[in-house]
């Protein structure tokens, strides 16, 4: 049988469309993988070379004071704020990897912030009553507005390779950058967490860590 001629051109170009999707999908297949290798061999590097950072006194309040004024000078359309009724407080850390953790939690709340609401760091100083002594911690908080977790993902964010918030852009959000936040964490000898607050549609990631002075 001799097909039509214009059966024929429809046909191919239907058989051509399809292999162009499929192509596409290769690609972008092809792109996520690399994304992934790359943070992947990020974080492989941040494990093997933590234990070896050292740590030093520094003074908490100015050193974040810092840090958010380099976020406004990098982010000049967003509004970054800074809350503590602290004046002075030491700890010692790894400046170097406390930056780091901040790069992560930071650059996770500029992604999914709601356009034209501020994201707000707070810093307090709490006691916490452990094996019948006073422990002094040291409570950093970011929150923002804008998309929230699904309340039973709130544990495995820090573990898993993908962000559970809707994306904005076509940038893959992948979990290994809160996985390095907690490692940091870790190697303070303190705690992240992660909150939802439906009502005020608030996503809070929660740092709290021993003072050691």
């Amino acid at each position: 049988m001799i097909w039509p001629k214009q059966f024929q051109m429809a046909n191919s170009l239907q058989i051509h469309e399809t292999a162009v999707k499929y192509t596409e999908r290769a690609q972008e297949g092809c792109t996520r993988l690399n994304n992934l290798l790359n943070r992947m061999s990020e974080a492989s590097r941040l494990e093997q070379s933590i234990d070896a950072m050292g740590k030093e006194k520094i003074e908490m309040v100015g050193f974040i004071r810092h840090y958010i004024d380099a976020q406004k000078a990098t982010h000049p359309d967003i509004n970054f704020q800074f809350q503590t009724d602290l004046k002075v407080l030491y700890n010692i850390i790894s400046p170097e990897l406390i930056a780091q953790l901040f790069d992560k939690l930071f650059s996770n709340a500029i992604s999914f912030h709601k356009t034209g609401t501020p994201i707000i760091l707070s810093l307090h100083e709490a006691k916490n009553q452990q094996s019948g002594e006073n422990k002094h911690t040291v409570q950093i908080e970011l929150s923002n507005y804008g998309a929230m977790i699904d309340d039973d993902k709130l544990e495995s964010i820090f573990t898993s390779l993908t962000s559970y918030r809707n994306h904005r852009s076509m940038q893959d959000h992948l979990g290994l950058g809160l996985y390095i936040a907690s490692l940091i964490s870790q190697f303070h000898q303190g705690r992240l967490t992660a909150l939802n607050n439906k009502r005020e549609q608030t996503m809070h990631f929660i740092f709290s860590l021993p003072i050691n002075k």
